[in-house]
């Protein structure tokens, strides 16, 4: 019984992942903080080709690449803590069965759950280095986008300047969209926490995500302020 029900709990959590996934997806052309993020990135970029100095714009994407680094550098740190926690495995095993209000667990469950959280968080690795990589393209853009002086003839044309607008922030974009899915992978890491409880639990908490998430991606006051 215990076998079917961790089994369950994990296709559920699986399920529910990429079912969100794919809803945040379909709903990206709608309301969302994603869509949103883009039109002020338009208007970021449009703003941008107008000005010589582009100081300012390559700070901000500095400090992007701070918060993409960093997380990029934890998510190595977590994967090497939860391989750790694999090679303990005998003996994580025995504590947590000694424990109160904790489901029994085995040595080959106790390996998935700690394989569970090392996938994860690789693939977050990924998502970030991702994001590193495009906010580099874009910074790139950035510094090389000539300057528009609105009604000069023979300069950056309005029809360059849209598409070379459209371009960057769909560049910028990209990189945002990673980064959600990389922070939407963090939410889930750590509900993947709560399988060591029991179950049950990491059903309760994966839908417990999961409305938290839409909450603050579709239906947030931060959404209505941006909106």
């Amino acid at each position: 019984m215990q076998w079917w029900l961790d089994a369950l709990a994990l296709l559920f959590f699986l399920g529910a992942w990429g079912g969100y996934s794919f809803l945040s997806y379909m709903r990206g052309s709608k309301s969302s903080l994603v869509k949103v993020m883009h039109r002020y990135r338009i208007q970021w970029i449009k703003h941008m080709i107008r000005r010589e100095e582009r100081l300012v714009d390559i700070r901000i994407i500095g400090n992007l690449l701070k918060t993409s680094t960093f997380l990029a550098s934890t998510s190595v740190i977590i994967v090497a803590g939860a391989i750790t926690i694999i090679g303990f495995g005998s003996q994580g095993v025995a504590l947590f069965n000694r424990l109160p209000f904790i489901a029994n667990t085995t040595i080959e469950l106790w390996l998935i759950k700690g394989s569970l959280l090392v996938v994860i968080f690789i693939y977050s690795f990924f998502k970030l280095t991702w994001v590193i990589r495009q906010l580099n393209y874009a910074a790139v853009l950035i510094v090389a986008a000539p300057v528009y002086y609105e009604g000069i003839d023979n300069h950056f044309d309005i029809r360059k300047s849209t598409r070379y607008v459209s371009k960057t922030a769909t560049m910028l974009s990209n990189a945002g969209r990673h980064f959600n899915s990389s922070i939407r992978a963090y939410y889930f890491g750590m509900v993947a926490t709560s399988w060591y409880v029991s179950p049950i639990f990491f059903i309760v908490m994966t839908l417990l995500v999961v409305m938290v998430l839409y909450r603050r991606e579709f239906m947030s006051k931060t959404l209505v302020l941006l909106s």
